[in-house]
């Protein structure tokens, strides 16, 4: 038998069209429930945030990256730009700089 989960929303405890919100901040994870008006009023702190913060970028390294170059990237336009390079192991530096150097 099928069970139904209710999500409540954790400010009001409103049960309509209410959806799990995921955020960091501090370095911490948190997760809230929230309905509309709330998802609205959370979205307008954020956007403001955002608007006066710095991005940064945190992308994760591919497997085997400890760069946090895509190697696979990188071997892909290496094979397009006639650049030699192994289909796998270490890429070398000079390669590495040949990509970073490329015009995007």
């Amino acid at each position: 038998m099928a069970q139904v989960i209710t999500l409540v929303d954790d400010i009001d405890g409103n049960t309509d069209d209410v959806k799990s919100v995921r955020f960091l901040a501090d370095g911490v994870e948190y997760q809230i429930d929230l309905g509309k008006k709330n998802r609205a009023e959370l979205d307008q702190v954020v956007a403001k945030l955002i608007e006066a913060g710095a991005k940064k970028v945190t992308g994760k390294a591919v497997a085997g990256s400890k760069s946090g170059v895509d190697t696979q990237a990188v071997r892909e336009w290496a094979n397009a730009n006639g650049v030699e390079v192994n289909e796998r192991g270490r890429l070398s530096s000079s390669v590495l700089e040949a990509y970073a150097n490329r015009k995007k």
